[in-house]
């Protein structure tokens, strides 16, 4: 689907909306080798000779990963994209490339722009470009889905491989976005003895969880990494 055609029976008018958004918005970051990115059906890319394409996806599922009552539209994008940030990075790639679905009720597409403002935000400082992807409307709630493409000059380090006497090394707080979680179904504002601070500060790791990608590329290098 390209952004200036008119609409057709499969494709609202909010889906033109959203895909002229995400247009914007990304074409505000630059695209490393991106011969062509949104605006045509199929991005065209052009990975680093020698090196290996490393490729990655993640779902987001409204009441199942996040609920709205808690999660605003910035959070959800952030975690979309940070998640997948996590997986190139344990395995000391390199990210660059983002495709991204997004299924709404109609009366839920006032949220798009902090969703896509949010991805471009997690993923620019790294260099990942946002090159296509599909949106469609939902009967029940939000669906986000990113997929990651990276690249790793060398050998990639996998679970396979892990043997006895091998470090293996976790960025963060074990237990934070769990412990984030708890806070925010329970919808505790106060908890006896644990100050306001600490628990906005897990429900925070759990719904914006730190972009592990620069920490775990250099990691990974050395060892297993568990971003």
């Amino acid at each position: 689907m390209r952004a200036g055609e008119p609409p057709s029976p499969e494709t609202s008018p909010t889906e033109l909306e959203i895909i002229r958004l995400i247009r914007r918005t990304v074409e505000r970051s630059p695209a490393e080798r991106v011969e062509t990115g949104i605006g045509d059906d199929t991005a065209v890319l052009l990975p680093q000779p020698g090196a290996r394409l490393l490729a990655t996806t993640d779902l987001l599922v409204e009441d199942v990963h996040f609920r709205r009552s808690w999660a605003r539209p910035f959070d959800i994008g952030w975690k979309a994209m940070a998640v997948n940030l996590s997986d190139i990075a344990g395995k000391g790639g390199r990210p660059l490339w983002a495709l991204v679905d997004w299924l709404s009720r109609p009366s839920g597409s006032r949220g798009r722009r902090g969703v896509v403002r949010s991805m471009r935000q997690a993923g620019a400082p790294h260099g990942v470009a946002i090159v296509g992807g599909d949106t469609s409307t939902s009967p029940r709630g939000w669906f986000v889905n990113v997929t990651l493409l990276g690249e790793h000059e060398g050998s990639p380090r996998l679970r396979s491989g892990a043997k006895p006497g091998d470090a293996v090394a976790v960025t963060g707080t074990l237990g934070r976005s769990a412990a984030g979680l708890a806070v925010l179904e329970a919808g505790l504002a106060t908890r006896p003895g644990v100050s306001p601070e600490a628990l906005e500060a897990v429900a925070a790791a759990h719904l914006r969880p730190p972009r592990a990608a620069p920490k775990g590329a250099g990691s990974a290098r050395r060892a297993a990494c568990t971003p």
